[in-house]
């Protein structure tokens, strides 16, 4: 898989990014909503 963090380049210097090859899949294993933090979290393989 080839990925880069392009954190540094984000409009949104709180938000951890990455970029990944056109040719990658994602498998979603799990997904769920955190009310606290108001935010989708998903487990991915």
């Amino acid at each position: 898989m080839i990925f880069a963090d392009i954190a540094q380049y984000s409009a949104f210097p709180k938000e951890q990014e990455a970029l990944f090859d056109l040719a990658t899949v994602f498998k979603i294993v799990h997904v769920e909503f955190d009310e606290i933090r108001k935010l989708w979290i998903m487990q991915l393989a």
